[in-house]
């Protein structure tokens, strides 16, 4: 099965010594590959959309909405938050690596590195003269209305995992399922990083691996 998982954070796998993560139990049992798994920090819905499209031969889909205010940032494999960014990188003087193609030739996505105070220099940059959260908003909703009609489209069967207070009271998915209750086990206060990398307890993980896999089981199928 072709089953990808789009999403933030909580999609995480395991480092070594922790406890399964439900991703790790999927990968498991599906047999899937890194390739099955387009995940970025702080994952904007502009990414979701990107990789979604660039995607083929999609069997199921798996989609944890992020947040809406997140910046998508093609060059590189997370996205940054304007409403949590503090001191991230301001005087990192470690390299992080980047696609300087990504954007125009994405068929070849050679890597470069660049200081991380360089990034930051420019994303403050960006928030500055090319950004508002009544912008970003409209971004959102824009990918994901694009998201919802081009998975009803291509008739993918899909599981959405959203933040319900980011899905306006006007808005309707037209494909797949929806769960509203699965990102709230992620537990930020009480799972660090080091305890469990995707900040979801083992029980929790173990749960969600079987909701997921009670739907894909099924046979739930998207499309109106």
């Amino acid at each position: 099965m072709h089953l990808h998982i789009f999403g933030h954070s909580i999609c995480r796998r395991q480092k070594p010594g922790q406890q399964p993560h439900f991703v790790d139990i999927l990968f498991k049992k599906y047999n899937l590959t890194n390739n099955n798994l387009h995940l970025a920090a702080c994952s904007s819905e502009e990414r979701v959309l990107y990789f979604l499209k660039k995607t083929s031969n999609i069997d199921y889909a798996i989609i944890f909405h992020g947040p809406k205010n997140s910046i998508f940032v093609p060059t590189l494999d997370r996205d940054f938050d304007p409403g949590n960014m503090g001191s991230l990188w301001v005087e990192d003087l470690n390299t992080t690596s980047y696609y300087p193609n990504r954007i125009t030739d994405s068929s070849n996505e050679i890597r470069e590195f660049i200081s991380r105070h360089q990034f930051r220099r420019a994303y403050d940059e960006y928030v500055k003269y090319f950004y508002t959260r009544d912008l970003e908003r409209n971004r959102y909703m824009g990918a994901l209305i694009q998201i919802d009609q081009y998975l009803t489209y291509k008739k993918i069967p899909v599981i959405h995992c959203p933040f319900k207070e980011n899905i306006p009271s006007w808005f309707n998915f037209t494909s797949g399922i929806i769960n509203y209750e699965i990102v709230k086990l992620q537990d930020p206060m009480n799972w660090d990083e080091a305890k469990m990398w995707n900040r979801v307890s083992p029980e929790n993980n173990l749960l969600i691996a079987d909701k997921l896999i009670g739907y894909i089981e099924s046979g739930a199928q998207g499309g109106i």
